[in-house]
């Protein structure tokens, strides 16, 4: 089956490797960068959604911009809102992925997120898909991400061998109404991008979507990938400082880094399903 938690080396035994082209200047330049964990694709247009890569788990989620990987804050700024954005702890929830389950922390949060709609208690473990609610109000729709790809990735002009063993995404989209536009994907593999249906760009979470674009996760770095007859093979580097062009809107690469407490000597799982 061709979903998060499966052997890619079992699907090597049914199709050969895909091989993906980068030009020789990416390739020099990308090994010998430093490995990139997250990566933030920020948009010249303030109504667009701010997406967050993330390759080194957990995910964070919280209401600050340098502390989270998804921002979590209403809008329109006013007194009101303000002050439910700041019930939000700075980096409240961290999430990671066990195979096709999701362990959920919370160290330390004044204002518990709720999940399977019991408030948390350090630490929970559930299915996916499923929703949480930060704070008991920032509502978070939290789904696997299948990969399109079957395939070992092979680069063309970089001597790469692809050990990556699972494949797809977590993709963590607001379903709260009128918030700060971010979306966050914990990267496995590769994420694909979609028209949303305001024909906004978002990240894939409908496979009877024609996708746009994909990002792969591939020897520490990120990747960008146009899904076009004339470039479908074509990977380009994503530099921080550098501008992509994404669904024909011009976004910002930028690196972002977080500090991660430790997670160990919580209670055991409070809630599963």
């Amino acid at each position: 089956m061709n979903k998060l938690g499966c052997s890619m080396s079992d699907s090597a035994t049914l199709h050969p490797p895909i091989t993906l082209r980068v030009s020789p200047e990416d390739a020099a330049l990308a090994q010998a960068a430093k490995l990139r964990q997250r990566l933030r694709l920020v948009p010249e247009d303030d109504h667009l959604p701010v997406f967050s890569l993330v390759a080194d788990a957990p995910m964070v989620l919280g209401r600050s911009t340098t502390d989270a990987d998804l921002t979590a804050q209403f809008r329109p700024r006013s007194n009101v809102n303000d002050g439910r954005t700041r019930r939000i702890g700075r980096s409240q929830t961290f999430l990671q992925l066990r195979l096709d389950r999701l362990r959920i922390d919370e160290p330390d949060a004044l204002n518990p997120t709720l999940v399977l709609e019991t408030p948390m208690r350090h630490r929970a473990a559930v299915s996916l898909p499923t929703q949480i609610i930060l704070a008991g109000e920032y509502a978070v729709s939290l789904t696997l991400s299948r990969s399109s790809i079957k395939q070992n990735r092979v680069i063309d002009g970089w001597k790469y061998e692809d050990i990556v063993r699972l494949q797809g995404s977590l993709i963590a989209i607001p379903t709260a109404s009128f918030v700060f536009p971010c979306q966050a994907a914990l990267v496995v593999s590769d994420v694909s991008f979609e028209h949303d249906r305001f024909n906004l760009p978002s990240l894939a979470t409908d496979a009877n979507r024609a996708p746009i674009g994909r990002i792969h996760r591939l020897g520490g770095q990120f990747w960008w990938q146009e899904i076009s007859p004339a470039h479908a093979s074509d990977l380009i580097w994503l530099k921080p400082g550098v501008a992509l062009l994404l669904a024909g809107h011009p976004y910002q690469i930028q690196d972002h880094s977080l500090k991660i407490p430790s997670l160990d000597g919580l209670d055991d799982a409070t809630a599963a399903a």
